[in-house]
């Protein structure tokens, strides 16, 4: 399909909202909310890295390496003496090797999210820095929250962004534009777009449009939308 520049607008009818709705309250009625002021800062600080491990890697991989984090210590020392910790500590975990006297997995482009993890701890703490609640508390549109997390945060792209403030409760209206949603789009819909991982920022608000829109037009929460329609691509 050529894109011509405008948006494809999908008529309402051919939106499968009898087999979206059906995914999306299966087994879970409602999603809880929280306001993101009541987490601890250590709570949104492991957010925050779990979403930048998690860039380009399986969600699994990603949550095993943040545990080895915790269980050395670094996890902490990154938020609390970020100044101390250099890249060839973060480095030594990322990578594939023996833990627990088994081998263990490493993440892709260890070398480049240890060096991310270390440059977002010294831009939030340290210093005298409000950490991640004084920087989130800066911001109290949800539009612009996420631009400077995309500008200044290494490590985090839309997507990624968009997955950190939907977990911490601070915005309920962004997608999390991943392979599963891209093929939805294209499969359901015929939006034609570059793969997820590739997005650019107006691809990807051109794509986001497009979930918000089904989700308006049948009444879901995005986050539901998106449960329904990451499950129905895992089947």
């Amino acid at each position: 399909m050529t894109n011509s520049g405008a948006p494809f607008v999908a008529p309402v009818e051919i939106v499968p909202f009898q087999v979206l709705s059906g995914w999306a309250f299966d087994g879970d009625q409602a999603l809880p909310a929280r306001d993101w002021r009541r987490y601890s800062e250590s709570r949104l600080w492991r957010e925050l890295c779990l979403c930048i491990l998690s860039s380009r890697t399986k969600f699994e991989v990603a949550l095993e390496v943040q545990v080895r984090l915790v269980r050395t210590g670094l996890l902490i020392r990154l938020r609390k003496r970020p100044e101390l910790v250099s890249y060839m500590d973060v480095e030594k975990v990322l990578r594939p090797g023996k833990w627990g006297g088994s081998q263990a997995f490493g993440i892709p482009f260890w070398r480049i999210r240890a060096r991310q993890l270390v440059q977002a701890a010294r831009l939030l703490y340290g210093d005298g820095k409000g950490g991640l609640k004084g920087f989130l508390s800066r911001f109290g549109d949800p539009d612009r929250m996420r631009s400077e997390l995309v500008e200044r945060v290494p490590g985090l792209g839309m997507k990624q962004a968009s997955h950190f403030l939907q977990n911490i409760q601070f915005s309920h209206d962004f997608a999390i534009i991943d392979s599963h949603v891209v093929r939805f789009l294209r499969d359901e819909l015929m939006v034609d777009e570059a793969e997820a991982d590739g997005l650019q920022k107006g691809a990807y608000l051109r794509l986001e449009w497009q979930i918000q829109r089904i989700a308006a037009t049948n009444g879901l929460d995005m986050r539901l939308l998106d449960k329904a329609i990451w499950s129905m691509r895992r089947r």
